[in-house]
């Protein structure tokens, strides 16, 4: 039988078949189909099992990915999606911009369409943070202010996920879960405070869980939600340096200008993506992430190696 894996605890994974759910665990201690995997199922993946056992995973249409820094392996945070949906927020948590690139690019690299989403729209944005905000409209991302509190683009938010299988993925505490229950009220999600001593949030859902179209009260659509936990910190591993620029849509785009093949835009003369920030047509903070990000994951990889990464 063909099921939807829904979530994953300790490795006991809730399977649906014909809308009826089953806790399921492994035949063996590797998975036909992801022998090579940290962990081998994740919301979204379809499975087939027998009875309580899963004995292979299907082949996957796409997988977001994240860096475990433990186990120092890719971890598979959503499998077979039709978007990502970035939460962000302004006040508390503060607007982190650093951290929405780099989910950006992970959706980039994954080949997922992603959608930015500003909670908060109840409090002013500062000139600089609306300046970085602006920046993801004009490099070709849905960009939506919404607010929990007030509902303030709740019903917006609502059209842009309806029939759809999306991944909500952000930081700790931007109000993923509020906006959840407000959009869709039969979930009572557990939702949290931010930690006035850190101005972060703290961890509500513990672990990613697909919410099914009649956990929403949405039943007879194709709509679902995998709830993901918020994340602190977020690196970029398991990819080239190459690969990062790639997932930078508007240094993507400028690369085939630069003199030399391969250009890293760090150092090479001749470099059309730093021309276009001299000239003021890459905003030098989206530039600044690059090399930041670009930075890190040189030092990481000295630290740790190569992470295990099996798609």
């Amino acid at each position: 039988m063909t099921g939807l894996v829904l979530q994953g605890i300790n490795n006991i994974f809730t399977v649906m078949h014909e809308n009826q759910t089953r806790l399921c665990r492994l035949k063996g201690k590797v998975l036909d189909g992801a022998e090579n995997s940290y962990n081998p199922l994740a919301p979204g993946d379809l499975v087939e099992f027998e009875g309580e056992l899963i004995l292979r995973r299907h082949p996957r249409r796409n997988c977001l990915f994240r860096w475990n820094r433990k186990r120092n392996n890719m971890q598979a945070v959503a499998a077979n999606v039709d978007q990502v949906v970035l939460f962000g927020s302004v006040g508390e948590p503060p607007f982190r911009p650093r951290f929405i690139d780099r989910a950006l690019v992970l959706a980039e690299l994954a080949g997922i369409p992603a959608v930015v989403v500003i909670n908060k729209s109840d409090l002013t944005a500062t000139a600089a943070e609306q300046e970085r905000i602006d920046v993801y409209r004009q490099v070709g991302y849905r960009v939506h202010r919404i607010s929990a509190l007030t509902g303030d683009g709740l019903e917006d938010l609502r059209h842009i996920l309806a029939d759809k299988r999306s991944v909500l993925y952000g930081q700790s505490g931007v109000g993923k879960s509020s906006c959840i229950n407000a959009m869709y009220p039969d979930c009572k999600l557990k939702t949290g405070e931010v930690s006035r001593k850190h101005n972060r949030g703290r961890h509500t859902t513990n672990y990613g869980r697909l919410l099914t179209a009649a956990e929403l009260g949405s039943q007879g659509s194709a709509t679902a939600i995998i709830d993901t936990p918020g994340i602190r910190e977020l690196h970029i591993m398991g990819y080239t340096e190459y690969e990062i620029a790639s997932g930078y849509r508007e240094i993507a785009a400028l690369a085939p200008g630069c003199s030399y093949n391969g250009c890293t835009h760090i150092h090479e003369p001749d470099c059309a993506v730093r021309a276009a920030v001299d000239r003021g047509e890459l905003h030098p903070d989206r530039f600044a992430s690059y090399a930041k990000t670009r930075a890190d994951m040189q030092d990481l990889t000295k630290q740790y190696g190569v992470p295990r990464f099996d798609a």
